[in-house]
């Protein structure tokens, strides 16, 4: 993936682009800018809500469950010290994503679907020690 970001007048408006797809990254209007995009995090949470509803159609596909639409719902919140002493933290804070999963199922096929909701790759890479490796200038 290349990240390549716009210069000028729309000071972080950012264009993400693999292949011939592109994605508009910006922050909000009350951050001086131009509002013409996602932010970083509703970006990340695009990705958590993209993948669990791709694995939930492969899971359906799989064991020929009927279903149709699925919406899942994402909210980021930050909780921030003193909130989270009762948690180990080094950073003084703690990322709390909710997602909320709605689909026209019975209530076995979404007792089954709420256990592949938590296995979903992005969710596990999250949930894992990640690394984030510097590399050297492209």
């Amino acid at each position: 993936m290349r990240l390549a970001d716009r210069t000028g007048r729309k000071h972080y408006r950012t264009k993400i682009t693999k292949s011939d797809h592109e994605i508009p990254a910006d922050e909000p209007l009350d951050f001086w800018n131009s509002d013409e995009g996602m932010t970083p995090y509703d970006l990340l949470l695009a990705v958590l809500g993209s993948c669990a509803t791709m694995t939930f159609r492969m899971y359906a596909d799989r064991k020929e469950c009927p279903l149709g639409s699925v919406t899942v719902r994402l909210r980021h919140d930050r909780i921030h010290a003193p909130d989270c002493e009762q948690r180990e933290t080094n950073r003084g804070y703690i990322d709390h994503i909710e997602k909320k999963l709605s689909a026209d199922l019975d209530s076995q096929q979404r007792q089954n679907l709420q256990v592949v909701a938590d296995h979903y790759l992005v969710n596990c890479t999250l949930q894992s020690e990640v690394i984030l490796a510097n590399a050297a200038s492209v």
